[in-house]
């Protein structure tokens, strides 16, 4: 995967995201591509997205799409059909740059380990809105893994189901997450975490984050290694319920700038958990649980204190 995309091939990508529908999404012809000519009605992603009509589907298999010819189509609603992937489907050594919107839609049976990889000196810069829906998925993994540097202007949604899912919507290993200020987060997560610091990496959130947690979900998390950092700007709010947590660190840095609103829904479930972080939050803090109200005890620890309820 690692030649999957080099320099000719990430305006193929634009052409990628771009497509497959204009309006709202209808019943339609579906499109299969293979990478091996014969196997399905086209071998090529380009020639099915210039074939598809309003209304249609492109059921993308796995496989190295490099040698596509060079095509900018440029739509405001994208839907691509993931066909049981096991491994990272787009893997950016260069930069791409999302110009429409696009959702990604994986079929009951399998969730992509890293359905988009962004490798050291790699760039994803999101303009677009980016959606990612998952059921049923079968492997643990992330939506988008950072290495290297990603860059969202436009907003970001995700909806996990099913009995198991994936593991993180982003992951941050070792890279870089730069949210704009007018672009929002919003997931609504079973069994996932949102946003996990797996091995270092930073993140400057300057929009909003919405999270609803559910089943053992983690909205924030950072796990085991200390040299990550959270620098929060924009406004968080959170829901959490059947044993999940809000804001989970191990260790790391979290700098808090902006407001957190977090609302627990009983008794399993938790706001924030701190193991061994380095905290500094002078935004106002606000926990409702158990028809009470919390804040931080001190800007610089995790422990909750109470405090009033607002009217």
């Amino acid at each position: 995967m690692a030649n999957l995309l080099r320099s000719p091939a990430l305006l193929l990508l634009v052409a990628l995201l771009s497509f497959i529908a204009s309006s709202a999404l209808v019943s339609g012809a579906t499109l299969d591509v293979c990478p091996s000519p014969g196997a399905c009605a086209y071998s090529s992603v380009t020639a099915a997205l210039l074939a598809a009509r309003g209304g249609d589907v492109v059921h993308v298999q796995k496989g190295n799409y490099a040698n596509e010819a060079t095509t900018n189509v440029i739509g405001a609603v994208i839907s691509l059909s993931f066909v049981y992937p096991t491994n990272q489907w787009l893997t950016i050594n260069g930069t791409l740059t999302l110009v429409g919107d696009l959702t990604l839609v994986v079929n009951a049976g399998t969730w992509p380990n890293n359905v988009i990889l962004v490798p050291t000196g790699g760039q994803l810069v999101q303009k677009g809105n980016l959606n990612f829906v998952g059921g049923n998925a079968r492997y643990a993994g992330s939506g988008i893994t950072v290495q290297g540097v990603y860059k969202q202007t436009g907003n970001l949604k995700a909806v996990s189901t099913g009995a198991t899912a994936f593991g993180a919507v982003v992951q941050l290993d070792q890279g870089t997450w730069l949210q704009d200020t007018g672009a929002s987060v919003d997931m609504q997560l079973s069994l996932s975490n949102g946003v996990s610091f797996t091995n270092g990496g930073s993140w400057l959130q300057k929009g909003d984050i919405n999270m609803k947690l559910d089943q053992s979900s983690n909205g924030v998390a950072c796990l085991v290694k200390p040299n990550k950092v959270w620098v929060q700007q924009g406004r968080v709010s959170m829901t959490t319920s059947n044993f999940s947590v809000g804001i989970s660190l191990n260790t790391g840095k979290w700098q808090g700038f902006g407001d957190i609103n977090m609302n627990v829904l009983d008794s399993g479930s938790d706001s924030i958990s701190c193991y061994n972080p380095t905290v500094d939050v002078v935004g106002r803090v606000l926990v409702q649980k158990n028809n009470a109200c919390y804040t931080l005890l001190v800007p610089a620890r995790c422990a909750l204190k109470p405090t009033f309820c607002p009217a």
